[in-house]
Parts: C-alpha cells; sequence; structure tokens
C-alpha cells in the first residue's frame, strides 16, 4: 500500500471516528439525563445519548415528588444508574435514587442557608415524629416540637404520648434540620428552633404601638435565684388588669393617693367627698384587686346610689 494511499484512509477513519456517537459507559451512582421513549403502568425508558437504553421499574419509579406522574414520552429525565447493564442489555436506573440525591443536596443548601423546610409527619413513637423523604429518615423529637404541640402528659405516660403525637400524623410542620447523617440516611429536625427563628425575625419589624394578632404558645421564666431562662408550655393566660387605675378622668374633683386610687370617706369603702358619687372596684381598690371584690364592691355603690335616690326624691 502507497504512503498516499494510507494517509488517505487514515484521513478517512479520523473524520469517521469525530462523526461517531461519544462511548457511553454510565457508573452506578451517576445521574444521567435520558429521553423518555416508553412509559408503562409500572415502566419507563430512557434513551442515552443514542447508544443505550435505560430501565426504570417497581419502586425506583416512586419519590416524593411524583416525577413518574408527571414525565411522558420525550420529556428529558434525570436518573441514577444502578446496574451498568442487566441481562437485557439495559441499564438499570432509579428516579427514587436520583431524588434522593436531590433532596440530600436541598439539605446541605438549607443548613448553609439556615433556612427552613416543611415536615409532614407519616409515624410517631414515643420519642418523636418521622417522616421519610426518598428513603431518607426524618426524625422530629418530642424534645425539639414547639410549645403549643409539646404534649403534655402527667408522669411522661408512654402510651399516653403516643396517642397525643399520633394526632399529628399528616400535620405539616415548619422546621430546621439540627443534626444530618448521610451514611446513617436520616436528619434530625426541630420545631422549636424553627419558631425561635421566626419569632425573633417578626420582632425585628415590630416597633411600639404596632398591633399583632397571635396565639399563646409559651411563657418565659426566670428562675430568681440562678437567672436560668426556659419557656414553659402554655395555651393561655390570665392577664392582670385594674392594675393602674384609670382614676385620671376624675381626679380633679375626687381625692385621690399618690397611686392613683380613689380615697373613700372614712368608715365607707365606697363613698366620695361629693354626695350621691360613689366608687368601686379597681381604681378605688389597692389591696386585693380582683374581679370579685370588685363585683362585690359595685353591689355596695349600686345599694347606697339606690338610697341617696330615694332619699333625695330620684
Amino acid at each position: 500500500m502507497s504512503q498516499k494511499h494510507f494517509s488517505k484512509n487514515g484521513a478517512a477513519m479520523t473524520e469517521l471516528m469525530k462523526s461517531s456517537p461519544k462511548i457511553f459507559r454510565p457508573k452506578p451512582g451517576e445521574l444521567v439525563e435520558g429521553t423518555i421513549v416508553y412509559k408503562g403502568k409500572n415502566k419507563l425508558l430512557l434513551d442515552l445519548e443514542g447508544v443505550s437504553t435505560g430501565i426504570i421499574s417497581g419502586r425506583e419509579l416512586r419519590d416524593s415528588f411524583n416525577t413518574f406522574k408527571d414525565l411522558n414520552i420525550g420529556d428529558p429525565a434525570a436518573a441514577m444508574v444502578l446496574e451498568e447493564e442487566n441481562e437485557e442489555g439495559l441499564v438499570v436506573m432509579s428516579l427514587r435514587m436520583a431524588s434522593q440525591r436531590k433532596a440530600w443536596d436541598k439539605f446541605h443548601k438549607l443548613i448553609e442557608q439556615d433556612a427552613t423546610m416543611k415536615f409532614i409527619a407519616q409515624e410517631a413513637n414515643k420519642g418523636g415524629l418521622i417522616a421519610n423523604i426518598d428513603g431518607i429518615r426524618a426524625f422530629l423529637p418530642v424534645s425539639q416540637l414547639a410549645p403549643v404541640n409539646y404534649p403534655r402528659v402527667n408522669n411522661a405516660e408512654a402510651g399516653e404520648i403516643i396517642n397525643r403525637l399520633q394526632k399529628f400524623i399528616g400535620h405539616s410542620f415548619t422546621v430546621k434540620i439540627v443534626t444530618m447523617d448521610e451514611e446513617a440516611g436520616k436528619i434530625v429536625v426541630s420545631e422549636r428552633d424553627a419558631m425561635s427563628e421566626e419569632r425573633a425575625k417578626a420582632l425585628e419589624h415590630l416597633k411600639i404601638g404596632d398591633e399583632k394578632e397571635g396565639a399563646v404558645s409559651g411563657l418565659k421564666v426566670r428562675h430568681i435565684k440562678t437567672n436560668a431562662e426556659s419557656v414553659l408550655p402554655v395555651k393561655g393566660v390570665f392577664v392582670a388588669i385594674g392594675h393602674v387605675p384609670n382614676s385620671g378622668p376624675f381626679a380633679r374633683w375626687l381625692d385621690v393617693d399618690e397611686n392613683g386610687y380613689f380615697k373613700p370617706l372614712n368608715g365607707s369603702q365606697v363613698k366620695t367627698k361629693i354626695p350621691g358619687v360613689y366608687v368601686a372596684g379597681d381604681c378605688a381598690d389597692h389591696v386585693y384587686r380582683q374581679a370579685v371584690t370588685a363585683a362585690g364592691m359595685g353591689c355596695q355603690a349600686a345599694i347606697e346610689v339606690e338610697r341617696w335616690l330615694a332619699e333625695h326624691g330620684g
């Protein structure tokens, strides 16, 4: 063969190799994108760069994003390679594992951004609530529930705790990731930390005089000896009223003490220096300041008014 003929064939071979499709060798664990060429009830076939065909079937079709439901022939789809080739020469792939990889990436990003996520409880045990996200076990411990959701049970009776937690199955919580273990395939989350952060952000924008609606979920208390602070879970509080007597509008006519309480005449709880004018309740009672005592004083004042009117032809 002449050198000229060899060079010509060599150039043709080079061009042929350039125009040939790339060698496709998927490896287990890789995320590969293909095009849907077949969709059955329990199977997908993907064209992989025109040189291989991938198959996804069974539980590997199901993920938390409902990807399979939304896919149609001609759509691109990313899946994880499980086997390079099965007995039929197809690349075995998984939507579920691909979504799991996406979930781990999302979890890492949430931790980096110190952000919150949604947690929908699927199971309950005495330790807390559990969700499964594409095979990743997410655990919300009882101790990490917000005060409003904490199961307050006498003597910490395990059966009653589980009963109360089971009521949260299907409930959506806003949580933050507190620990993550990819090797073990699990994360631990906290509703308490998420709510604490949301509350802090909300308070940043509050100004004196702003009116906001909300619900009582806990009471922050401080130990008077150690100064240690903690949150006591409660769903309501009694607000003390009347501790500042609203006597201002009448102080120019009636006697008040240095704290603003009306001063009844000696020998009476309700009479004032002006005939026919009587005082009752928290504006005159600086000792008890309770609704029941205010009601009693109100009855006394009403009887005195009735007598005064009778005496003066009212």
